[in-house]
């Protein structure tokens, strides 16, 4: 109980500031490579995608930000006219700021986006849910052409604790790194703990500004299948969120999480007249044991 009482802290946020970042040189192969890395029928890669993930107190206020930077090249048209175009939802208390993009053509010429190319508009409208965000095209994209962007992401009244870091997307990623810092609170006994589903990126290793980042390479694109499982169990991913630190006696400890644990489910367990019923209707004239499982 004493750690929900401290997770009762995480209920207000302040803005991160952004680091100050100029655009990484692009290499001489990213600008003169004609075929793709990962997926030899791909119409765009990801040469990087990196995300830096900050939690931050300030007063009495804590806050998430997000800086996302992206760069792909482009193979083909169908590729052009799927990644030309970025749009970039904003839900609930969250701002997009700092935009910047750019096209790079092969031969290093450099078309930069203005900002009255940016534009705050209504990306989805459904029955009872609106999405807005920013979005913008990409100057004069040709295939070829390298293009990149970054933004900010700044959430209110949030944390990282229990984000899903995804390290599969749409598109084939030559690299996808993550870079984390998490909140410092000597009056909170709690550290950020990482959980990988369907990859294993290295551990995170400590960085000179404090954050701690980890990355894969060749990363194949995300693809949606008919009939498939739910999407966190066929996708790479990494949970984080904050844990308590504990020096309990770890069989102190498993008896009492198995206690808790019970205490939860006893009431749920206890079978109705309907779940009677139904098993009775499933099993009828079924003598054996695991034929009786097997039916229901």
């Amino acid at each position: 109980m004493r750690i929900y009482a401290y997770l009762l802290v995480f209920l207000w946020l302040a803005p991160a500031q952004m680091r100050p970042a100029d655009w990484r040189p692009v290499g001489t192969d990213e600008l003169t490579r004609k075929t793709p890395k990962v997926d030899p029928g791909a119409d765009a890669e990801a040469i990087f995608w990196d995300v830096h993930v900050e939690d931050r107190l300030q007063g009495s206020n804590f806050s998430l930000s997000l800086i996302h930077y992206v760069r792909i090249k482009i193979f083909t048209d169908r590729g052009k006219e799927k990644f030309a175009t970025v749009e970039i939802p904003r839900l609930g208390r969250t701002s997009i700021s700092d935009v910047a993009a750019r096209t790079v053509k092969p031969d290093g010429s450099v078309v930069e986006l203005t900002k009255e190319s940016i534009f705050d508009r209504e990306l989805l409208k459904t029955k009872g849910l609106k999405v807005k965000g920013k979005t913008f095209a990409l100057p004069n994209v040709e295939v070829g052409d390298v293009v990149e962007y970054r933004y900010r992401e700044t959430h209110e009244d949030e944390t990282a604790s229990y984000m899903h870091l995804l390290f599969q997307r749409d598109i084939p990623m030559w690299s996808v790194t993550y870079h984390l810092k998490p909140l410092q609170l000597p009056w909170a006994p709690f550290q950020m703990r990482t959980l990988p589903f369907q990859c294993h990126p290295p551990a995170f290793h400590r960085e000179p500004d404090g954050f701690y980042s980890t990355s894969l390479t060749d990363v194949p694109a995300f693809r949606e299948e008919s009939d498939m499982p739910p999407e966190e169990q066929v996708r790479a991913w990494v949970l984080i969120y904050y844990e308590a630190e504990s020096k309990a006696d770890p069989d102190k400890y498993w008896k009492q999480i198995g206690k808790e644990d019970f205490s939860n489910f006893k009431p749920r367990m206890k079978a109705d007249n309907l779940v009677k019923n139904t098993a009775a209707e499933l099993t009828s004239g079924i003598d054996a044991s695991a034929a009786k499982l097997s039916a229901l």
